[in-house]
């Protein structure tokens, strides 16, 4: 029995031959993608992978015979790749956040240190700085 690649795997991977940096950049120009729906797009090449590797490498039509696997490796390669720019796209994005977070925290901590050693009559000062200091960053 032969597994048949469906429609929309084959265009996802025929896609691959235009630049795929463009069409990841596309993607993710449109908002701010959740963690879950980048995990949609690696579960997507995932199982074209694994419906790759579950086709057979001969096929014989008649008295001709197949040779799939150099097919089925270039599929997977493509799927690769596709995984490892978004990959890099997630990376980068969960890498900004941490750093906004980080600022914040800093931020936060400064303005926590003024009101302990100033006393709570400076809490305005300390909003203001709060502010600026966000903005700055």
């Amino acid at each position: 029995m032969y597994t048949v690649l469906t429609y929309e795997s084959v265009q996802i991977l025929l896609a691959a031959s235009r630049s795929q940096e463009s069409i990841v950049e596309k993607w993710c120009s449109k908002g701010a993608h959740s963690p879950l729906e980048y995990d949609d797009k690696f579960q997507q090449f995932t199982r074209t992978i694994f419906e790759v590797d579950s086709m057979a490498l001969y096929k014989d039509l008649g008295c001709i015979r197949l040779h799939m696997g150099p097919l089925a490796n270039g599929v997977k390669q493509h799927a690769n790749q596709w995984i490892r720019i978004y990959g890099d796209r997630l990376q980068e994005s969960a890498s900004q956040n941490l750093v906004s977070i980080q600022q914040l925290l800093v931020v936060s901590r400064l303005a926590g240190l003024m009101v302990a050693n100033f006393g709570h009559r400076y809490f305005f000062l300390c909003c203001i700085f709060l502010r600026l200091s966000v903005s700055v960053v």
